[in-house]
């Protein structure tokens, strides 16, 4: 089994989610220049992409490591191309390594064992998303056209999108994952296969995920768990909704929305706007789903807050507690503490959360 990693990196520190990299590691830099590249670079095994083998490949600067010849396109289009160029795209965006600023740091790992071939993209800290010239702000390198990440064959019809891709949740590419662990990503792309979900219209689906495909919300479609992909099937959306674009995708959301409020753990605002007042150490149901199956499809849910009683010196009560609880998943908030949330079972999204008292 041949393993060629690629760090898009000039730092050397060591970092538990990359395969270890820097000169000590026998990595060379590709050489300084605005777009540039490295000299075509020769592989012991032959790669196959997308049922095509190739003997050598290109690291380039911006973000991309390409078969046949090298890309120097600073400014992300969306997939596919279909010029003939081969490439794979672990961040596609404008980077001039002759000068200093804020840093992406991640890396590319190609293996194969001359039949089947892999590849596996890690990110450990994603800071910025666009280049000055690709639109983006030069002094926090956000706006403008994002960055790409994805695999293109060349043609019309092979080709993968990472999801966020070219919009800003590209910087956020980090608390992602399709194997359960954020910052990584594995596909196997001989012929092209995706673990832990579908692929439609070239895009990554959780299993569970359902989206309707088309702008007037006719056909709800879902990833289904296991071995079945994508299945479609006519449904619009309910009377109180309305389909709205997400994405590459439309959705069907409600026409009315309401929120509701706990604070200071005894003052509850509910969805109709009325104030209630508690006291003592409780649990409260915030928000559930009432009468499941909701003609949308909206899964089951709980939302759950926890008072308690603190000492006298503490002054009030306080919500020490909030509980989700849908997907089968559940997530709790403690009061005061800071740490990591897992969005799902399948893609991982990180959050930071504080939940404190407040006064109004």
């Amino acid at each position: 089994m041949d393993l060629f990693s690629i760090m898009m990196h000039p730092g050397f520190a060591p970092d538990t989610l990359m395969y270890p990299y820097g000169p000590k590691f026998g990595d060379r830099r590709t050489p300084k220049a605005d777009d540039g590249a490295s000299p075509e670079i020769p592989i012991s095994v032959r790669f196959s992409f997308y049922n095509r083998s190739y003997r050598s490949l290109y690291v380039n600067n911006n973000g991309v490591v390409s078969f046949g010849v090298p890309v120097n396109q600073f400014t992300p289009d969306s997939f596919p191309l279909t010029d003939g160029r081969a490439f794979v795209a672990p961040f596609w965006a404008d980077v001039d390594n002759r000068i200093t600023g804020e840093v992406n740091t991640f890396q590319v790992v190609l293996t194969t064992d001359g039949d089947l071939s892999f590849i596996m993209l890690h990110y450990s800290d994603i800071q910025w998303t666009t280049g000055a010239a690709s639109g983006g702000d030069p002094h926090t390198g956000l706006g403008g056209t994002p960055a790409q990440a994805g695999f293109n064959s060349g043609g019309s019809k092979n080709y993968f999108n990472i999801p966020g891709s070219r919009t800003p949740s590209i910087l956020k590419i980090s608390s992602m994952s399709n194997i359960k662990s954020p910052g990584r990503w594995a596909f196997q792309v001989d012929n092209f296969a995706v673990p832990n979900g579908c692929v439609y219209n070239a895009n990554f689906l959780p299993p569970g995920t359902f989206f309707w495909s088309n702008q007037k919300c006719e056909r709800r479609c879902q990833c289904m768990y296991g071995e079945d992909g994508v299945t479609c099937h006519a449904r619009g959306c309910s009377p109180d909704e309305a389909c709205h674009p997400a994405s590459w995708y439309h959705v069907c959301q409600p026409i009315s929305r309401a929120a509701c409020q706990a604070w200071g753990g005894r003052h509850y605002s509910t969805f109709d706007g009325r104030l209630y007042h508690f006291q003592g150490a409780c649990t409260h149901m915030l928000s559930q789903l009432c009468a499941p199956p909701h003609p949308s499809g909206l899964a089951p849910f709980w939302v759950e807050a926890e008072s308690e009683e603190p000492g006298a010196a503490q002054g009030a009560p306080c919500i020490r507690l909030v509980r989700v609880t849908v997907y089968g998943q559940d997530i709790a908030m403690a009061r005061g503490a800071t740490g990591h949330i897992m969005k799902s079972t399948y893609v991982a999204m990180y959050f930071n959360y504080d939940l404190q008292d407040s006064a109004s």
